[in-house]
């Protein structure tokens, strides 16, 4: 019977982590408070501007803490005035 190798484990990428385009989308709408369809991150991963993703296999997936990263430099800083540049 041949021997099978598996993957050293701290090779292999933190699959708890990964979301699909429906989790991604309530993540960016509820927990970063920024309103986000399927649709739109759908249009971002055709046309570019959106959050990096991975394939895994033929499905699509975000990693949470790349989510957070993108869905925090979409933040302006603290502004007085609405005619300050943000």
């Amino acid at each position: 019977m041949p021997m099978t190798i598996l993957p050293d484990p701290e090779e292999l990428p933190d699959l708890e982590e990964l979301m699909d385009t429906g989790e991604a989308s309530r993540f960016l709408t509820i927990d970063m408070q920024q309103p986000t369809s399927v649709g739109t991150l759908t249009k971002w991963r055709c046309k570019g501007g959106g959050p990096v993703f991975q394939r895994v296999s033929r499905r699509i997936r975000y990693r949470k803490s790349r989510i957070r990263q993108f869905a925090l430099s979409r933040i302006s800083r603290e502004m007085h005035s609405t005619s300050e540049v943000g």
